[in-house]
């Protein structure tokens, strides 16, 4: 968690608000994350999970772009990092690779979205729309579109909300993939 916060804390433009929700319930993702979204008083969230980190400028390009363009969601792209483990078939270091790397740039594609989820949760959200469409489905949820996907039905929630989606082609994050990771997540709201 602490490189998570440090790259909060290194922002450009700094955050308003800085909600770390620890899933010490292990309730999951989406309950965590929700808990983050409905204490946050700001204008905009963004969703960071704990072991992840923000480019020094993340905070100040998404906001920059959400004001110029209007949108309501904005999401960046970002860098993986991380080993998957060993393959089994012949031992040899498995690395984490962008599962989508046809995105990238890619202006925002509605018709797209409902065959697959391709945003990610490291996202600029309008806080109050975000609210407003009942936050991240939770498990059990009817919008509840995947057992590991539960973001996928946020940004279904938020296309069917008229929500204003905007893809900035920029790089403001990295995800770091450990295979053994047990995630908690952290919500920055600016």
């Amino acid at each position: 968690m602490k490189r998570a916060l440090d790259s909060v804390l290194e922002q450009t433009v700094p955050a308003d608000e800085v909600h770390v929700i620890a899933d010490s319930q292990h309730d999951g993702p989406a309950v965590t994350r929700n808990r983050a979204l409905f204490a946050s008083k700001c204008e905009f969230t963004l969703f960071l999970d704990d072991d992840d980190e923000l480019e020094p400028n993340a905070i100040e390009r998404l906001l920059a772009c959400a004001r110029n363009t209007d949108a309501d969601v904005v999401y960046p792209w970002f860098t993986i990092r991380g080993q998957l483990g060993r393959s089994p078939a012949n031992g040899q270091m498995l690395y984490a690779k962008d599962p989508f790397p046809e995105m990238f740039g890619k202006e925002f594609d509605a018709a797209e979205l409902e065959t697959r989820n391709f945003i990610p949760i490291t996202t600029l959200v309008r806080t109050d729309m975000a609210k407003n469409v009942g936050g991240i489905p939770e498990p059990g949820d009817t919008d509840w579109p995947h057992k590991t996907n539960e973001d996928w039905g946020f940004w279904r929630r938020m296309v069917r909300a008229d929500a204003k989606i905007v893809h900035l082609p920029e790089r403001l994050w990295r995800w770091n993939i450990h295979h053994t990771e047990m995630p908690h997540y952290t919500g920055q709201t600016w």
